[in-house]
């Protein structure tokens, strides 16, 4: 299984997860109590999905949670963008209106 990136930590943690019912060894930095709570808030999102449309595959409702997963990251990043931009604003000396 793939690494899961985070910081510029060496030591990388392997763990035990189960996500949707299969049993996963992950390997990151990130620490081993990260790694269970987002395997558990992923399996989550899965069994979410999976009970909205339970006639998808596995493979069908990994691709909506990531896609749902993406979109709150946008929004995230959208708002995060706005407020750095307003306080960039704040900043500046030079008048607009």
């Amino acid at each position: 299984m793939g690494d899961i990136m985070a910081d510029s930590k060496n030591q990388k943690n392997k763990v035990d997860v189960e996500i949707y019912g299969q049993k996963y060894t992950l390997k990151g930095p990130l620490g081993e109590e990260k790694i269970k709570k987002l395997a558990k808030e992923l399996d989550g999102l899965m069994n979410e999905v999976a009970a909205a449309a339970p006639h998808l595959a596995t493979h069908q409702i990994a691709v909506l949670v990531a896609l749902r997963l993406l979109n709150d990251y946008n929004d995230l990043k959208q708002e995060y963008d706005k407020g750095f931009q307003l306080a960039l604003f704040k900043d500046s000396d030079s008048d607009i209106f």
